[in-house]
């Protein structure tokens, strides 16, 4: 049980570049995959 404690004792602040480097990370991943399923779909499973 005191482990548990020292552990919440160490947890720190989350800081606001970190909220903004976690949206923009999310973003991109989602733009991301939208680029890449709009090329496999026009390259990859297109009729030609």
């Amino acid at each position: 049980m005191d482990n548990r404690e020292e552990i919440r004792e160490e947890v720190q602040p989350w800081d606001p570049i970190e909220s903004k480097l976690v949206k923009y990370s999310i973003g991109l991943g989602i733009v991301s995959l939208i680029v890449l399923g709009i090329l496999i779909n026009v390259f990859l499973l297109s009729q030609h």
